[in-house]
């Protein structure tokens, strides 16, 4: 008897596994961020917990903003961290910033014209400026000094965006990087866009675009887009999920793989500080909530020039 209930328990626990590796990962909620500060701290949003972790210099690991539901984060270069938020049973996302003191205050309530909101939840960055630019409805919207939203790069795009899988995904996970030059680089999980500063977009090479079109037959194709950087050479880093890599474009648009992460293991999120890259990374399992205590997702990897990776925080047992 004991030895067919172990014989069943073995059966099931295979099929679990089975399960476990043949599903795909869960794509709607898998966006995270990793931003370093100028002063050597790092920034990592986790909104299985609903906060934003902070890895000091020394290593500690310690919640830097609580009750927060971030995925995307970005820093300025006087080291304030900003974030966005949408309370549970809210339709409105809030931007929210903290100050170098600490102190977390909201910045940008989204608000409702009709169907259509100010701010609708996707990716955004703050110009060197400190003017706030994102994504709406297939443009690149800034907000003009008087705080209203302005269309800035970009065609308007027609109907729903949020049905086409592949405008879904570059409005929610799209990437953006400032270039050395001042341009700003947008990948939307298939290729990477120049905006330029009078709104034109091109290609890396130069060729005038839309901002969605898809990749032309000269360009470097992407599968799924995670993460998007500028290192202080110049060279472009992208984390690829549907690959787990991360690769490096230099100027002359030659590619080369600069490291590759462990089966099962998709990249989230990517920062960069000097030569040394920081990937966040999740489990790809299909219930990567559910799982989140028992395997320690998110987890932050360091990326050495070499390709060397070790882990360098974990929310689990912190």
């Amino acid at each position: 008897m004991r030895t067919m209930l172990c014989r069943s328990g073995a059966r099931a626990l295979l099929i679990v596994f089975l399960i476990f590796l043949g599903s795909p990962a869960v794509r709607a909620n898998s966006i995270a961020s990793v931003v370093v500060a100028p002063d050597g701290s790092i920034y990592f949003s986790d909104y299985v917990r609903n906060c934003i972790w902070k890895v000091g210099r020394d290593g500690a690991l310690t919640e830097a903003v609580k009750g927060k539901h971030t995925h995307h984060l970005v820093i300025d270069g006087a080291g304030t961290l900003y974030g966005e938020h949408r309370s549970p049973g809210s339709r409105e996302p809030v931007l929210w910033e903290r100050a170098t003191d600490g102190t977390v205050s909201e910045i940008f309530h989204a608000t409702r014209h009709g169907q259509a909101l100010t701010y609708p939840g996707s990716v955004f960055t703050i110009d060197p400026r400190g003017g706030l630019e994102f994504v709406r409805e297939c443009q690149i919207v800034r907000l003009s000094p008087a705080g209203a939203p302005e269309a800035w790069a970009g065609r308007r795009c027609a109907g729903d965006v949020f049905k086409d899988a592949t405008l879904r995904y570059g409005h929610l996970h799209g990437s953006f990087a400032w270039a050395r030059d001042g341009a700003l680089l947008f990948s939307d999980a298939r290729t990477i866009r120049r905006i330029l500063s009078d709104g034109r977009i091109t290609t890396l090479r130069g060729r005038e675009v839309t901002l969605f079109a898809p990749p032309g037959p000269d360009e470097i194709s992407f599968d799924e887009v995670m993460g998007l950087v500028c290192d202080p050479s110049g060279d472009l880093i992208v984390a690829e999920r549907g690959t787990r890599s991360l690769r490096r474009i230099d100027a002359a648009g030659r590619i080369r793989t600069v490291a590759k992460l462990p089966f099962l293991s998709s990249p989230v999120g990517l920062g960069i500080s000097g030569s040394d890259l920081y990937v966040l990374t999740e489990l790809r399992t299909p219930t990567p909530g559910f799982l989140a205590g028992l395997v320690g997702n998110p987890t932050l990897r360091r990326i050495t020039p070499d390709g060397r990776s070790r882990v360098v925080a974990s929310p689990t047992g912190r």
